[in-house]
Order: C-alpha cells, then sequence, then structure tokens
C-alpha cells in the first residue's frame, strides 16, 4: 500500500474545497480533513449549490422584509396624511365659521351706524328748527320789550296829565249846582268818571285819559305776561339744544368708535378669507418624486 499524503490546512486553494462555505461561516474540522481529497469534484460542487441555495433563500427573506417595511411606510405615511386633512378640514370648519361671526357683526355694526347717522341727521335738523325758533323767540322779546317801553312812557305820561287835571279846581257855582231833581249837587260836574253827561271840555278829556290810561295798563299787562312766556320758551329751548348737544356729542362717539372698530374688523376678515392651506409635505413629496423619475 502506498502512504496518503494530505495537503496543510493554511495552504493555497486545497485548504477550503468548500470554499464557496466560508462565507457562510462554515469552518473545516478535524473530522473533514480526514476524509481526504476529492479527486472527481462531486464534493465541491454539491458545496457550490448548498451555498447558491442559502444565497438565494437569503435574498428572498431579505426582500420580503424590505417590502414589509415599506408597506408600513407607506400605510403610516397615509394615515399621516389622512390625519393631517382632517386637521385641516376642522381647522376650515372654524375658520369659516369665525369669518361668518366676523360677516355678521360688520352688518350689524352697518346697520347700527346707518341708524345713528339717520338719528344724528334728525337731532341736527331739530337743533336748527330750534335756533330757527329762538331766533324768531328772541326778535319777538325786543319787539315785546320796545313796545312795553313805549306803554310806559305813555302811561307816564297819561298820569301825568291826570294828576295835572285832577289838581285844577272846579269853578264854585258849577261846583255848587243843584240838580233838579235829586235836589243835591249834579254828579256830571263833581264825578265826571260816573258816566253822566257833561259838557266842560276838561270833563271830557279826563275822562278819556282815564279810558287810555285803563287800556294802556291792560296793554302793559298783557306784553308783561308774553314777554315772560317768550322768557320761559326760551329758557326751554335752550335747555333742549344742550341736551340735544350732548346728545349729539355722545351719538358721535358712538359712530367713531364704531367707525373704528369696521376698519380694525375688515382687514383681519379680509386676510382671513383669503388664507390658503397649503401641504408642505405633499408638495416636498412631489417634488422628490419628480425629481427621482427625472
Amino acid at each position: 500500500m502506498h502512504p496518503v499524503s494530505f495537503p496543510s490546512l493554511g495552504s493555497g486553494e486545497d485548504s477550503d474545497p468548500f470554499g464557496s462555505l466560508s462565507g457562510f461561516g462554515g469552518t473545516r474540522t478535524h473530522s473533514d480533513s480526514g476524509r481526504g481529497a476529492d479527486p472527481d469534484g462531486s464534493a465541491s460542487h454539491a458545496g457550490h449549490c448548498y451555498a447558491s441555495r442559502l444565497r438565494v433563500g437569503g435574498s428572498v427573506t431579505e426582500s420580503a422584509s424590505d417590502d414589509e417595511e415599506y408597506g408600513d411606510g407607506r400605510f403610516s405615511a397615509t394615515l399621516r396624511i389622512v390625519r393631517f386633512a382632517s386637521s385641516l378640514q376642522q381647522q376650515l370648519a372654524a375658520r369659516t365659521k369665525e369669518v361668518e361671526t366676523l360677516r355678521l357683526e360688520l352688518e350689524e355694526s352697518n346697520a347700527a351706524q346707518e341708524e345713528m347717522g339717520q338719528r344724528l341727521l334728525g337731532c341736527t335738523e331739530y337743533i336748527a328748527d330750534l335756533e330757527r325758533g329762538l331766533e324768531q323767540e328772541a326778535r319777538g322779546r325786543a319787539a315785546l320789550a320796545a313796545q312795553s317801553q313805549l306803554l310806559q312812557q305813555q302811561l307816564q305820561e297819561s298820569d301825568e296829565k291826570l294828576s295835572g287835571t285832577q289838581a285844577t279846581p272846579l269853578p264854585a257855582p258849577r261846583a255848587q249846582a243843584a240838580h233838579p231833581i235829586l235836589g243835591c249837587l249834579d254828579p256830571s260836574h263833581t264825578f265826571p268818571t260816573l258816566g253822566f253827561d257833561s259838557t266842560d271840555p276838561r270833563d271830557i278829556a279826563l275822562a278819556a285819559l282815564q279810558r287810555e290810561n285803563q287800556s294802556l295798563t291792560q296793554r302793559l299787562i298783557a306784553s308783561s305776561l308774553a314777554a315772560a312766556q317768550a322768557r320761559e320758551r326760551e329758557e326751554e329751548a335752550r335747555h333742549q339744544v344742550c341736551m340735544l348737544q350732548d346728545l349729539n356729542a355722545e351719538m358721535m362717539a358712538s359712530i367713531n368708535a364704531l367707525s373704528l372698530e369696521l376698519n380694525l374688523l375688515r382687514p383681519n376678515a379680509c386676510g382671513r378669507a383669503r388664507g390658503r392651506f397649503t401641504l408642505d409635505f405633499l408638495r416636498g413629496s412631489t417634488t422628490g418624486g419628480a425629481s427621482k423619475g427625472a
């Protein structure tokens, strides 16, 4: 029998006849080294087939795990998109409700402003009417004052004439004349104002002065009452004018406040109405997909 020589374990390609197994962690043991060489190469062919089967199986396993991870990523991205779309819908509903509320507030403010403008116009016209009435009352009071002064002068002159006439003594024979029927003094000479007929011109003048005095006195009383009433109406009109001026100032302040509020609300409402919602991550993903496709 001839001795069989074995190659060393660390030399050349013969140290690993199943070299394809080295990548899979396979090592030759001492029992494997004692089996001897494989002259026909069947063992190496079987090793290559086994390694190829392992490699194919490993690639299938890795591709399945990649598919699962890719599916999970797409599902999670879709879920995030759905959640974000739901959140955007809720925000859009809230903004729409807010814009509707602002629109109603604007309409109410416009209606209130128009109503206050009409009331202010009415108050302004009423104030103008009162001012015209005050001017007429002032002119009437001035005329009444002038008439009263004239009547006072005439009354004073009549009193002076009357006092001068009464101070003149009557003639003694006529003063002592007896009435033919009553047997007493003639009342027409003694009391010329009692309605008896008198032929003396001084008695006639005295009676006329007394009547004029009474008429002037009545006219003076009437003019004084009219002046007092005019003064009362003027004071009342002035009080109403003061009240209306205060009301006018309050209305102007309210209108200015409403105008300021409208000026503050309109830009906000318009800005919110023109607002757009954009999906930034979708825009980025679309751009990324386009770049990948390119």
